[in-house]
């Protein structure tokens, strides 16, 4: 199809509450995107996901945030004392991408947070986590 037939009203990104998130996203998360953010440890990517997904999730939007780098508690602990604590934010600390495709199926979510998907495994797969074809594999199974 020509570019100039393409309908602009397909791309429309929702805000996430976070201004300067939103700035650098060009307003928000679009739906059926991917979007990977990246950076040295301990610079607060998980802090920034967890809190733009309660913004979302606060807003009557279904999160689901997978994480594979801490505990259950450790997440639930950081939501409480950045004020992240809403009842649309669902969280599991599964790691094998095909439990985490059957949580997609069940919990439904308008938006999912993997961190990390370098944590991530797809037993099908013979190479360990964290491998490019770990993280390919894994990120094609959840797209």
């Amino acid at each position: 199809m020509p570019i100039t037939r393409v309908d602009p009203r397909q791309w429309h990104p929702r805000a996430t509450g976070i201004a300067e998130l939103d700035r650098v996203l060009g307003g928000g998360l679009v739906a059926g995107s991917v979007t990977l953010v990246g950076g040295e440890p301990g610079v607060g990517k998980s802090t920034l996901l967890l809190q733009a997904a309660a913004s979302l999730a606060s807003d009557g939007a279904r999160c689901l945030y997978v994480t594979g780098e801490e505990s259950a508690a450790q997440v639930q602990g950081r939501a409480a004392r950045i004020g992240a604590l809403v009842e649309n934010l669902w969280l599991s600390t599964e790691t094998d991408v095909r439990a985490v495709a059957a949580l997609l199926d069940e919990v439904d979510p308008d938006l999912l947070i993997v961190d990390s998907i370098q944590t991530a495994h797809d037993p099908e797969l013979s190479s360990p986590p964290g491998t490019v074809t770990q993280v390919r594999g894994c990120a094609q199974v959840l797209i």
